[in-house]
């Protein structure tokens, strides 16, 4: 999702059934409330078609990334807090595809920066 542009908190804000499967169009709330379509490229669409069939049920309307505990369980919507978080950094890399360990190497880097 980095080819998007999105801002971090466009990103945790991000609904099930936001991204177009088929044109990769998505529509985002961005700063001070302004409304604008991104394009997501055809291997973050099928990474978010992966991260929601590990899901299971989810509903159009529903966060698309969710936090998760040591354990796996779920413990609500992805925040920005959450984003930057180090255990979110592992999780990825352990459990969801090659598009969010891009994403969590890429936070870890950012992360790595920001303590020294």
């Amino acid at each position: 999702m980095l080819d998007t542009g999105l801002r971090a908190a466009e990103f945790v804000s991000l609904r099930a059934g936001a991204v177009n499967r088929r044109s990769g169009l998505a529509t985002v709330m961005g700063k001070g409330g302004k409304q604008r379509t991104i394009r997501v490229g055809s291997e973050a669409r099928s990474a978010i078609a992966r991260v929601l069939g590990l899901r299971g049920v989810v509903a159009n309307g529903d966060p698309l990334w969710m936090c998760y505990d040591i354990r796996g369980a779920e413990q609500g919507p992805l925040s920005t807090h959450g984003l930057w978080m180090p255990s979110l950094a592992v999780f990825c890399l352990s459990r969801l595809t090659a598009i969010c360990r891009r994403i969590a190497r890429f936070c870890a880097a950012l992360l790595a920066r920001t303590r020294h």
